[in-house]
């Protein structure tokens, strides 16, 4: 019986969400997570329901989440921290959302990205989605000097879907927002299926 309840493991499975090829370009840029031509930065991203089935995907936890770079950042992240919720939110605001379920999955701990091509955050902390609520990731980092933007490929969206904000000698996890996008960047979930 073990051994057919080993047999029956469910592994995680890789969804896309975006295809675009637009390269998030510039140090002004609101839509990287990779935010380094500033010490500061935070982001969130949207992602409906519908994209996530549509992309094959239904309940089940989240193991990972990946990032397609374009541009490698400048320099390391300190503090670097993923966090997701579920949420009822279709669109978002320049105000970042602080629901009470953020729930902490990567981090905080040092990101040095060196290389283009998809970066994989696997979790410490697996996150079940309901395959019903949207999800909300919030992306930031807290470093003390800057150099240049990391770029990742986005897809633009029907709904604003990327709210950002980087700074100087702020703590980046506790930012406010201040600029949002409908355009988001490409990701692909790690999903083992319920």
């Amino acid at each position: 019986m073990a051994m057919l309840a080993g047999a029956l493991q469910l592994s995680a499975q890789v969804f896309t969400i975006g295809t675009g090829s637009n390269s998030t370009t510039g140090n002004s840029n609101i839509i990287t997570p990779f935010k380094t031509w500033y010490e500061d930065g935070r982001s969130q991203y949207l992602i409906l329901a519908s994209e996530l089935i549509a992309s094959g995907s239904g309940p089940g936890t989240i193991t990972s989440l990946a990032f397609n770079v374009s541009t490698a950042p400048g320099q390391a992240m300190s503090g670097y921290s993923v966090r997701l919720a579920g949420v009822s939110a279709t669109s978002l605001a320049s105000t970042f959302l602080n629901p009470t379920n953020l729930t902490t999955v990567f981090g905080p701990t040092n990101v040095n990205i060196t290389a283009t091509g998809w970066y994989t955050h696997t979790f410490s902390t697996p996150f079940s989605w309901n395959g019903v609520d949207n999800l909300l990731v919030d992306i930031c980092f807290d470093n003390t000097s800057w150099t240049s933007h990391g770029q990742v490929l986005a897809t633009p969206t029907t709904f604003v879907s990327t709210t950002g904000h980087q700074a100087d000698g702020l703590a980046g996890c506790t930012l406010a927002g201040t600029a949002t996008a409908s355009e988001r960047p490409n990701m692909q979930l790690g999903i083992t299926p319920a």
